[in-house]
């Protein structure tokens, strides 16, 4: 029984000195990651299907002596196109910027997401790293401008207009209890109006409203349903609501979010 439990313990760190060889690699990736960024807007054709990109990574042979690398794409999704990578070869201890372009069709909706993976493997096609592609895609549905008109509370007319770029704005004064106050929130469809127009067409358009009830002397919707909007065309959607007479003093916040879906069912929100 003794040589048996001997002999498993062996055979047992044989395994484990076979398996740390095989995980060590002598090429290997700058990053774990890389994003494109795209832009939907740059479609100015109304037959244009892609856009083409620059993917920009870097490899590293670790190893003393020149390594042959290869590179392959992998799950990249429908109607994507990577231009091929050519083999290349590195010296010893070499780290190399590559560039390469990705064609980018219209499919994504806006925001970040995974569109595949980067696999390096040396010159025996044995695996070495791996690089997670991202895309990051522009909303198309973008707020404009915020106009605000309302009483501050020495009793003032007062006019605040903001150009849409923060995402947080403050009034300029104080707003008086019990008076009127208007919001005037521009909105366009950023998209090229050369491009495709039933694609760049957004639609299902919508204009939520986030804020607390106590602010406002009457029930408030806190979803409104928006016009179709054409490519480079502007609306304007407004808001007249009262401010509470018995408003408590202090800060409060009211957040506005349009979502729309373009021509081709993929989401957009600002």
């Amino acid at each position: 029984m003794g040589w048996n439990k001997i002999k498993t313990a062996l055979l047992l760190g044989l395994i484990l000195l076979i398996s740390l060889a095989s995980a060590s690699a002598v090429l290997e990736f700058g990053e774990a990651n890389t994003t494109i960024d795209v832009d939907y807007g740059d479609f100015n054709d109304e037959d244009q299907e892609t856009l083409r990109r620059t993917l920009e990574f870097d490899v590293r042979n670790t190893n003393e002596a020149a390594t042959l690398a290869r590179f392959t794409f992998e799950g990249l999704p429908s109607g994507y196109n990577a231009t091929s990578l050519t083999e290349i070869n590195l010296s010893a201890g070499e780290t190399r910027r590559i560039t390469t372009s990705i064609d980018v069709p219209h499919k994504q909706d806006a925001g970040r997401t995974s569109i595949g993976t980067l696999i390096l493997k040396d010159g025996s096609n044995t695996e070495q790293d791996r690089l997670t592609l991202a895309q990051n895609t522009e909303s198309m549905i973008d707020i404009q401008s915020i106009d605000a008109d309302y009483t501050d509370k020495d009793g003032d007319t007062q006019s605040d207009d903001f150009d849409g770029d923060d995402s947080t704005l403050k009034l300029a004064d104080s707003v008086r209890p019990g008076i009127d106050l208007r919001i005037a929130i521009e909105y366009k469809n950023i998209f090229d109006s050369d491009y495709d127009e039933d694609k760049s067409a957004l639609e299902d358009l919508t204009l939520s409203i986030d804020f607390e009830n106590e602010l406002f002397e009457d029930d408030l919707d806190d979803e409104y349903d928006l016009d179709e909007l054409d490519a480079n065309t502007k609306e304007e959607f407004v808001l007249d609501a009262k401010i509470a007479d018995d408003a408590d003093a202090g800060d409060y916040t009211i957040e506005f979010t349009i979502k729309a879906t373009d021509g081709e069912g993929f989401e957009h929100e600002e």
